[in-house]
C-alpha cells in the first residue's frame, strides 16, 4: 500500500471548451503533462483517470497507467474518478488534481499535503472564497461515503465534503497567489492564458 498516490483526472468531456483540455498545451507541453509532472514530485506513484478514447494519446510516448471509470460509474464525473483510483490502487492518501489547471505546481501540492492528520479525511483549498475540490488531498477511509454518494447519484463533490471531516486552507495557508488555481474551462479563459505568460 503506498502512503500517497496521485490521481490526475483528465477524462472529461470539454464541452466548453470544445476539445479535450488534456491535450491542449501550455509552454509547448500538454495540460495533462503540466500536472502529471506537479503531482509526480510529490507523491509516491501515480495514475490517471480518462476515458477509452484517451487512453492511447496517453501511453503512446509515455510509461503511465491510465484507468478508465469503474463500471457502472462511467461518466459520472469526477467523484467516479475518485471511486476508480480508490478501488485500483491502495493507499492512505489520495492527492486528486485536474488537468485543466495548468500553472498549479509541486510546491503548491507539497504545501496542500503538509495539513495532512490523524482528525482529517480531506485537505481543500478554498481560494478567493470558492472551494476547489479537484485540487485535493482525500483520506482512503471516506471510500465507502463515495460509493454511497454514487449509488444515490449524488455526484457533487461539494455533497461529498459536508459528509467528511474537511480542513479547508487559503491562499495564504498555501503561500500562493490566487492565479495558480485559474482553471482553463473556455477557449477564452485559454486566450487569456496565453496572452498573459
Amino acid at each position: 500500500m503506498y502512503n500517497t498516490l496521485g490521481v490526475l483526472l483528465a477524462g472529461g468531456e470539454s464541452r466548453r471548451f470544445g476539445q479535450p483540455k488534456a491535450f491542449a498545451t501550455y509552454k509547448k507541453q500538454y495540460f495533462w503533462e503540466i500536472s502529471y509532472q506537479a503531482i509526480k514530485k510529490v507523491t509516491d506513484t501515480n495514475i490517471i483517470i480518462s476515458q477509452s478514447a484517451y487512453i492511447d494519446r496517453f501511453t503512446r510516448e509515455n510509461s503511465v497507467s491510465v484507468y478508465e471509470d469503474e463500471s457502472p460509474y462511467k461518466g459520472k464525473g469526477p467523484l467516479a474518478g475518485i471511486y476508480t483510483a480508490m478501488k485500483k490502487e491502495q493507499a492512505e492518501w489520495y492527492i486528486v488534481l485536474s488537468c485543466d489547471i495548468p500553472q498549479i505546481t509541486s510546491k503548491t501540492l507539497e504545501n496542500l499535503l503538509k495539513f495532512r492528520s490523524n482528525h482529517i479525511q480531506a485537505i481543500i483549498p478554498k481560494i478567493s472564497g470558492r472551494i476547489q475540490p479537484l485540487v485535493g488531498v482525500y483520506h482512503s477511509s471516506i471510500f465507502p461515503e463515495i460509493e454511497n454518494q454514487l449509488l444515490t447519484n449524488q455526484l457533487k463533490l461539494t455533497n461529498l465534503l459536508d459528509l467528511i471531516d474537511v480542513c479547508y486552507v487559503n491562499e495564504q495557508d498555501l503561500m500562493i497567489n490566487q492565479e495558480v488555481f485559474s482553471n482553463i474551462n473556455t477557449q477564452s479563459d485559454y486566450h487569456k492564458l496565453l496572452n498573459n505568460d
